[in-house]
């Protein structure tokens, strides 16, 4: 993990010593850098000669490293006065061991010298291993709506303060990036679980697809310019689920589901798969994948998926199970009795996906196609067996056979003589009526002339005289009417006797 410092070619450090109250008692310094010492001193003492001793700096023994209005003895060493703010500033640069010692803060005046003594310890230059931020892992893939740990750990050099620390989502070199928690869009939702020592991890909630993003951690010291952050940072992408599935689904296939994400989720997923919202339970694996053995039309429905112990549930997306056609079968309307000149209409009712294309027999012969058949002013000539055959790119069916009984009056009312021929006085003539009708008529009339004479199919006249002849006619009646005959004529010979 590299480590990108805000800092410039020299390691600055700040240190504020208060001449009149006194000064820390060390300051720290690395070998080859820089080390700034800032001097306040009281009101008044603004024009009086300010300078920076080392050693014992007793009077009439004093080893000025530099002194205001006087050129340093090092040229490594400087003193700027800061009079508005009365601080004067003593710069080291180019820290070397011999400069570890005992220093004073002095300032001239009547009577004793104001002093301040420090301590100074040069060590060895900073090194790379000193400032660290480490990530754990450093790319998450996290699911929408979750929380994510961010796993941090950071190190700095031995003497430093940690005066700041926040998470930035924006490096920009020598722009100071912006602290999330200040950020609306993350404030209330970004909690940091880490110290001002070592740990800098937090927990981001509900993460959407916008956190998808690189963060980086930032921390300041108790020194001017050492603000550092870990880069490259940790990169989290935030992923939704989608259910991928074949377009064409037949029964009797194998087909198999996949819960996809746009990236392979960090922890450990224990997936969970739903049918038409309804989780099925005995379909929970850490695979993402679902299959379905040998489809049946049942397994047809809106299918979607989720992980264990998270409420995000993808788009469910809708499996259509293709098959033939089955359960054909045909219903009459009006149910019951069908008379001559009604009107009737034949559904075949069939079980398929995609919707079959249906047609009609009567006997073997075509009469139609659609779901619905009418026969409108239905006569006895329609009477007889229909059903339909259901088709579609997986297969066919027909529906068993229902047979259309149209009930009718009498017609085609009838009258036969035998035997035929001439009839002789004293003959035996039968009269026969015979009638088409549905149901059959069971009631016959016969008259001669318009006088009623006999009833029964069957009218016989035995020993026929000429006062039986005449026109004669049948009546056929049923229960939906009645139909006479045409008249027919019997003609009686005599028979001619001859006399002795």
């Amino acid at each position: 993990m590299s480590v990108r410092m805000a800092l410039p070619l020299h390691l600055v450090f700040l240190l504020m010593i208060h001449a009149v109250v006194g000064a820390p008692d060390t300051v720290t310094g690395h070998r080859g850098e820089r080390v700034e010492i800032r001097c306040s001193y009281e009101h008044g003492y603004e024009s009086n000669v300010k300078y920076f001793c080392k050693g014992e700096c007793s009077f009439g023994n004093r080893n000025f490293m530099v002194k205001s209005g006087s050129a340093a003895q090092d040229e490594r060493f400087s003193l700027t006065d800061d009079k508005k703010n009365r601080v004067f500033t003593v710069t080291i640069t180019d820290l070397r061991t011999e400069d570890e010692g005992q220093y004073w803060c002095g300032v001239e005046k009547r009577g004793p010298d104001v002093l301040s003594e420090i301590m100074l310890l040069v060590k060895y230059g900073v090194s790379s291993a000193d400032w660290g931020v480490s990530y754990s892992p450093s790319h998450i893939c996290a699911l929408k709506n979750s929380s994510v740990i961010m796993n941090c750990t950071y190190t700095y050099p031995t003497g430093y303060k940690i005066r700041k620390v926040f998470w930035t989502k924006e490096f920009i070199k020598g722009v100071e990036p912006l602290d999330l928690s200040e950020d609306t869009e993350y404030s209330q939702r970004l909690q940091y679980l880490g110290d001002k020592q070592q740990n800098c991890t937090i927990r981001l909630s509900h993460v959407t697809l916008k956190d998808s993003h690189e963060y980086y951690f930032r921390f300041t010291t108790n020194y001017l310019e050492g603000r550092y952050i870990g880069d490259p940072g940790v990169t989290l992408a935030v992923t939704d689920l989608q259910v991928e599935s074949p377009e064409r689904v037949t029964e009797g296939d194998s087909v198999r589901l996949t819960c996809k994400s746009s990236c392979t989720l960090t922890d450990r997923a224990t997936f969970i798969w739903y049918r038409n919202s309804q989780p099925l339970t005995e379909r929970r694996d850490r695979n993402n994948e679902l299959l379905l053995q040998s489809v049946r039309r049942e397994d047809a429905g809106r299918y979607s998926c989720a992980v264990h112990g998270h409420n995000h549930i993808s788009p469910a997306v809708q499996i259509n199970v293709m098959y033939p056609p089955r359960s054909v079968s045909v219903s009459i309307s009006p149910s019951g009795e069908i008379v001559s000149g009604d009107s009737v209409t034949l559904i075949c009712s069939s079980d398929s996906n995609p919707t079959a294309e249906i047609s009609w027999f009567k006997g073997g012969t075509f009469v139609g196609s659609g779901r619905i058949f009418n026969i409108s002013k239905i006569s006895s000539d329609d009477s007889g067996e229909y059903k339909c055959r259901s088709i579609n790119e997986h297969g066919e069916k027909y529906s068993d056979a229902v047979t259309l009984n149209v009930m009718y009056q009498p017609k085609s009312v009838s009258v036969s003589i035998s035997p035929s021929g001439e009839i002789v006085s004293g003959d035996s003539v039968t009269l026969i009526c015979s009638s088409d009708s549905n149901p059959p008529a069971l009631n016959f009339s016969w008259f001669k002339g318009g006088t009623f004479v006999g009833s029964g199919r069957i009218y016989s006249i035995s020993k026929i005289s000429s006062d039986d002849s005449g026109e004669y006619k049948c009546r056929s009646i049923n229960e939906h009417g009645e139909k006479y005959s045409d008249a027919v004529t019997l003609n009686v010979m005599c028979e001619l006797m001859m006399v002795q």
